[in-house]
């Protein structure tokens, strides 16, 4: 197949990896793939894969999304490929769309209220409903997506994100002392992890609140390029002035995994939330809400901790005590946890992401 993915990055680094993943597979397996992007990682232009650079306009966050679409369709308006792939927000009639995530922002039975958002809505429904087949990231994305866009569910084919298990692993003795000499981070602490942005919808105000009631004076570890300013009151109330460290970016979010004895992740909307799966695969007993995309594959009390309530400080705070006060429990999930990822492959993954582009290549009319 000749095959055209249009994105507006094209990257290793956070919720684009899933594509870097997919489509270098796809040319493994022979097909041919072009790259439509405003970015890419430039060694990513060794691996066979063509990119084609599309204008930006800077601004708000709707007029990037509307120009980059205009933009993207009028430049392949007169390109020949066998598929279009695309997320539905960012090019007028995908044949397969590839939603991480929806306007309505999980909320079932109930559209967007900001005009830039209901703008945005419009767009993916219309996309949506055109397009040969959809693969959702969760269960949870393909209920809003029948709820919310009246999508039809034989359409849409729910593809959990993979994991690298040779990038994300377990740290030796060695890499876990120098990640918290690289950090700053005492030899001796047990370190807490939080990673992701932004801030307020992936939960960490709720973590920091659920620290002053933690067993053990725990050292809290944040990674995400937000300003933790704005959270000066709350880290003075909870007395994490000499327990906390924010990094805004690394190159190698492994380092922070390595650095950690425990990921905390109570997440308020996660279409699924890949460092979740990383740090599961870096070996670390996960805390994350029952409501994460990611918390489809786990079992609650066996793969990891899954909260009922991301907002209640209380309820993080048990369960961080419970796996501070148990390391049989912590080792158990360290093990199930490792096992479980074995089926999460990227080549799995992309193999399934290709058994849909197959099926939405035969499918002619809806």
């Amino acid at each position: 197949m000749k095959i055209a993915a249009v994105l507006r990055c094209f990257t290793r680094k956070g919720s684009c990896r899933y594509a870097v993943e997919v489509f270098t597979h796809f040319i493994r397996k022979g097909h041919e793939v072009h790259v439509y992007s405003n970015s890419w990682d430039k060694e990513l232009e060794k691996t066979g894969l063509h990119f084609h650079k599309i204008p930006s306009i800077k601004g708000n966050f709707i007029l990037q999304e509307l120009s980059f679409m205009v933009f993207a369709t009028s430049i392949m308006k007169f390109k020949k490929y066998d598929l279009v792939y695309s997320q539905p927000g960012r090019f007028f009639s995908p044949d397969v769309a590839g939603v991480h995530i929806c306007a309505t922002n999980g909320i079932i039975g109930q559209l967007p209220k900001e005009p830039s958002q209901r703008v945005l809505y419009m767009i993916e429904r219309r996309n949506l409903k055109k397009c040969k087949k959809i693969i959702a990231v969760s269960e949870h994305i393909k209920m809003e997506l029948v709820s919310n866009y009246s999508v039809p569910p034989e359409k849409v084919t729910v593809i959990h994100n993979g994991i690298n298990t040779e990038e994300f692993r377990p740290a030796t003795e060695k890499e876990r002392t120098s990640a918290r000499e690289m950090f700053g981070i005492p030899k001796e602490a047990f370190v807490i992890l939080f990673a992701g942005k932004p801030f307020s919808r992936k939960g960490l105000e709720y973590l920091m609140r659920a620290m002053p009631f933690i067993k053990r004076k725990a050292f809290l570890f944040i990674v995400g390029n937000e300003e933790i300013e704005k959270y000066a009151n709350l880290i003075k109330e909870s007395r994490l002035e000499e327990r906390l460290k924010h990094v805004k970016f690394m190159e190698k979010i492994s380092d922070a995994y390595h650095a950690a004895d425990m990921f905390v992740f109570p997440t308020i909307y996660e279409p699924f939330g890949l460092v979740i799966t990383e740090a599961m695969a870096s070996g670390l007993p996960v805390i994350t809400s029952r409501t994460s995309g990611a918390a489809e594959i786990m079992e609650d009390g066996k793969d990891g901790l899954l909260l009922d309530d991301p907002t209640d400080a209380n309820e993080i705070a048990a369960k961080i005590n419970r796996l501070i006060d148990d390391s049989g429990l912590r080792e158990e999930l360290r093990k199930t946890e490792l096992q479980k990822l074995g089926d999460y492959s990227w080549d799995n993954v992309a193999q399934r992401w290709l058994d849909v582009f197959e099926m939405a290549e035969k499918t002619q009319t809806f």
